[in-house]
């Protein structure tokens, strides 16, 4: 479906699925520049034309935002601070880019103090003063170089693909153009120039023209990912990347309880063959009140004795085979119940082999060998940063709200 929403927000993310072979771990920086290439990416182009509320008209746009539909981005104000394989990489792409990388930057390097969320919604602040952007978060980088760095690096990766689509014959269609035009039609009817004007600066999106630009580039994304998605042909330098197999969580619970059934150590099969990161952090087992976990877990809990061990339990997560611990008072759950609502409720401890059931269709599975071979093709380039990069300028930013989600 066409969200307004996402139209404006235009790099919400588009997750990779988790795959039944797995892969090595990678870093953050490569999640970063992967999720950021689609959003809400519609593969069946058929159902586009099915949504009444959007007419694909040129005339939609008011007089006095009217600009050329074809041509290149006017690139006069504007100055190259990377290159990509020969490719010139702008500094506005990478500031419309660094709005999004610099929030999930701060999250990372500068993370809240939990103490100070409200449990009740109502979200808490972060403050970044300017010498944190100076702070050196890497050898020798600082936060404002890093979150200058992987910006240019979003913006690379994009540039990539769109270069890959040319090259395989993908440009856009008038319809999609007249289709970008009626999307920006829509938002100035709904919002009003003023406003609109600053939805584009809040974006980091210089001008109209810069927003078509932009939604002309996420087009044809959308029309490249179509034809590889329905072109066997065109599918075929990505096939390396497709899974073989469907995840079988079924059998892979099954193997393991058996496992567990011999009498082989629980904790050596939680960090053998547990799905659950928060196992890491809560080694011991985790400590919660009514409340904190899903249904089907704490019942199962609840029925069993201290050293006790379940049988296959599934929940909306996956397959669990469930250990009733002694909980640890000093070591409750971070965001329990207990600390906002139940603190005179019954502490639980239970540790847990998850199984994650990944009900993958073949559409899925091809969209993550698609993201797969970009981003191949992103590592395999020569990214060379310019000495301009740190002309574009970064933060601080003095707060934000996070607001807790239901």
């Amino acid at each position: 479906m066409n969200k307004i929403i996402f139209t404006i927000m235009l790099i919400a993310g588009l997750l990779i699925f988790a795959g039944c072979n797995e892969r090595e771990a990678q870093d953050d920086d490569t999640d970063l520049r992967v999720d950021e290439f689609f959003a809400d990416s519609n593969t069946d182009n058929e159902d586009e034309g099915d949504d009444e509320s959007i007419t694909a008209s040129p005339d939609d746009i008011p007089p006095g935002y009217e600009i050329p539909r074809v041509g290149e981005i006017d690139r006069s104000n504007d100055f190259v601070v990377a290159t990509i394989n020969g490719i010139d990489i702008w500094a506005q792409d990478v500031r419309y880019e660094m709005l999004r990388v610099e929030m999930n930057l701060i999250r990372e390097y500068f993370p809240p103090d939990m103490s100070d969320m409200d449990p009740f919604g109502g979200g808490f602040q972060v403050s970044i003063e300017d010498e944190d952007y100076d702070k050196e978060v890497r050898p020798g980088i600082t936060f404002a170089r890093l979150v200058r760095e992987e910006s240019a690096r979003v913006a690379a990766d994009l540039a990539i693909i769109v270069n890959y689509a040319h090259q395989i014959g993908v440009y856009l269609s008038e319809d999609d153009i007249d289709m970008v035009y009626a999307q920006i039609g829509m938002l100035l009817d709904q919002s009003g120039p003023e406003m609109f004007e600053m939805m584009l600066e809040q974006e980091g999106i210089r001008d109209l023209e810069h927003l078509v630009h932009i939604l002309k580039t996420h087009a044809l994304l959308d029309n490249l990912v179509f034809l590889l998605m329905s072109d066997p042909d065109e599918f075929v330098p990505f096939e390396e990347f497709m899974p073989s197999d469907y995840c079988d969580a079924d059998e892979r619970i099954a193997a393991i309880m058996e496992k567990v059934l011999a009498g082989e150590d629980f904790a050596a099969l939680i960090v053998e063959y547990g799905e659950d990161p928060g196992m890491i952090a809560y080694p011991d087992g985790y400590t919660f009140v009514a409340g904190d976990m899903v249904p089907e877990f704490e019942e199962a809990v609840l029925a069993m004795e201290i050293g006790e061990i379940s049988g296959i339990v599934r929940t909306d997560f996956g397959y669990h085979i469930i250990m009733r611990v002694d909980p640890d008072p000093d070591n409750i759950m971070t965001g329990s119940r207990y600390f906002w609502a139940d603190e005179n409720g019954e502490l639980l401890g239970a540790k847990h082999i998850l199984v994650l059931i990944n009900e993958r269709s073949e559409d899925d599975r091809k969209i993550e060998a698609i993201l797969a071979g970009f981003e191949a093709k992103s590592y395999e380039a020569d990214l060379i940063f310019l000495p301009a990069l740190d002309d574009i300028p970064v933060g601080p930013v003095v707060s934000y709200e996070m607001v807790e989600e239901d």
